[in-house]
């Protein structure tokens, strides 16, 4: 990897949140003279945040671009934390598709959902009805932020300190500002801006709808090293290292102490039993002696099968690189021939991309190889993964 390689990235951890990306491939039909029943559930999977970080940028450069030292800490207080669901539709062949949930609000404040405040295993559409759909085939899930907009926003309210440390004045969210203040008098929901209406995921295997039956579509998902609080930022340093939203509308800048939330993306199943999480913090070595550092979620069902996973990027003092393409959706998820190592892969730069391949990673703490396609020509790293969960 080379700072002319993660320049060319920056394209990409900008701008493919503003398109909708398809993270699947498609199987089968449906037919709309006949239907079944399908019922949407929007569940935690855990109510741990996993191991706190504490991260602060060194003097860097990208593709000449000298960075100021980006203040950042993760180990903040959530008091809430609300995104919009709008929609939510199963997916198969030649667009086929089918609705299986819909707000009913007229705005995106309607239709915001507290992924902070509710149990670990709660269903936040409990109310949701069961959706008539077309009979047929699904291989993938789509779910819906936006109602008229090209972007939409969530909503956090939280306090802590930017110091990676944990030292200093302690900062609040506020309603009227998307720069924190030191004013508890003030503390309030702030917006965090994203790009783009929806995101896509592929499902473990395919969903067939029969006529006249019932499916339970489950979708699970994580907030374990979503948010953050900030200090010192410049457009390069954002740019370059995260995916996701921000309490000020990008391409503008924070003139303060700033809070910065991730995508968070869902993993969906049709298993009934009770899933489990595992995270992994990984650490990225390429032969240039550049590390970058992200955390690893992966989901498995009640009988331990995976069905889903993500890539987290993680920031700290031995980070050497403004660059960090761990932001995406697990893409593949292989098992080797050893009977005990797998080929894992997230998302690149589009929905037929692989970024980066992790050859034999393991249930465990361990060490392997890999390989980037974010470089050119495809570059090869080594790595440690410590199980946190």
């Amino acid at each position: 990897m080379t700072s002319a390689d993660f320049g060319k990235s920056l394209t990409f951890l900008v701008l493919a949140a503003g398109v909708t990306v398809t993270l699947a491939g498609c199987l089968g039909g449906s037919d709309s003279s006949k239907h079944g029943s399908v019922t949407p559930q929007l569940i935690k999977l855990s109510t741990s945040p996993g191991a706190p970080r504490a991260m602060a940028y060194r003097s860097l450069s990208v593709s000449g671009l000298a960075l100021n030292t980006l203040q950042v800490n993760s180990d903040i207080s959530i008091a809430e934390l609300k995104a919009p669901i709008t929609e939510i539709m199963l997916m198969g062949t030649n667009n086929n598709s089918s609705t299986v949930y819909s707000c009913a609000g007229a705005s995106i404040d309607d239709c915001m959902v507290d992924l902070a405040n509710t149990a670990a295993l709660t269903n936040l559409l409990a109310n949701a009805p069961a959706a008539s759909v077309n009979v047929g085939t699904y291989d993938h899930v789509k779910v819906g932020n936006c109602k008229t907009a090209s972007g939409y926003y969530a909503k956090i309210k939280a306090s802590g300190t930017y110091m990676p440390d944990g030292s200093g004045a302690t900062y609040y969210t506020q309603t009227a500002s998307g720069v924190l203040t030191t004013d508890i008098n003030l503390w309030g929901e702030t917006k965090v801006y994203f790009n783009g209406c929806s995101r896509e995921y592929a499902l473990p295997a395919p969903i067939t709808v029969a006529e006249g039956g019932t499916v339970a579509v489950k979708l699970y998902f994580d907030i374990a090293d979503l948010t953050f609080f900030g200090n010192n930022a410049s457009n390069g340093e954002l740019s370059a290292a995260y995916a996701g939203g921000y309490s000020f509308v990008y391409p503008a800048v924070p003139t303060g102490p700033f809070v910065s939330v991730g995508y968070i993306d869902v993993a969906g199943t049709v298993d009934t039993g009770t899933p489990s999480i595992e995270r992994y913090r990984v650490n990225v070595t390429d032969a240039n002696n550049m590390t970058l550092k992200a955390t690893l979620g992966l989901y498995y069902t009640s009988r331990n099968a995976y069905f889903g996973g993500y890539t987290r990027s993680y920031w700290d003092s031995e980070s050497n690189t403004g660059s960090n393409q761990l932001v995406t959706p697990i893409k593949t998820y292989t098992a080797n021939s050893d009977g005990v190592s797998y080929v894992i892969t997230n998302y690149g730069g589009s929905s037929n991309a692989v970024g980066f391949i992790f050859d034999n990673f393991q249930r465990a703490d361990h060490s392997g190889t890999g390989s980037t396609t974010w470089s050119t020509p495809t570059s090869t790293f080594t790595y440690t993964a410590t199980r946190l969960q």
